[in-house]
């Protein structure tokens, strides 16, 4: 039977590793083959164990000992019953963004010279 082998959380910023396996729910993968960043979202109970989900924290997860996700967490909610919800987008989220950089100057012709082969 096919079954979650690895759910972790490093910290940012931390050498702390938190194993969640046991404390995840209502799981859901996503990964299309249109070239999307692959979408992890799930809950976490919270225990008094130290531990707080953060923005940007690495997210590692293996399906019967084969990785399938590295990503980073993106999104974090919290509610009434002791729960966080979690969204993590693996490393394509940053591929596709849509930011623009402005206002940087131009290179001339000359600039690009010395890159003339």
């Amino acid at each position: 039977m096919a079954e979650l082998t690895t759910l972790s959380v490093n910290s940012r910023g931390s050498s702390q590793q938190w194993d969640i396996k046991s404390l995840a729910t209502n799981m859901s993968y996503v990964k299309d083959s249109n070239f999307a960043a692959g979408e992890l979202t799930f809950d976490v109970l919270e225990v008094n164990e130290g531990w707080t989900p953060q923005n940007g924290d690495e997210v590692h997860m293996s399906w019967d000992g084969v990785k399938v996700f590295f990503g980073y967490i993106f999104k974090i909610g919290y509610s009434g019953d002791e729960k966080f919800s979690i969204t993590a987008y693996d490393k394509l989220r940053y591929l596709k963004t849509k930011t623009r950089l402005s206002g940087l100057p131009v290179p001339s012709h000359n600039d690009l010279a010395p890159f003339a082969t």
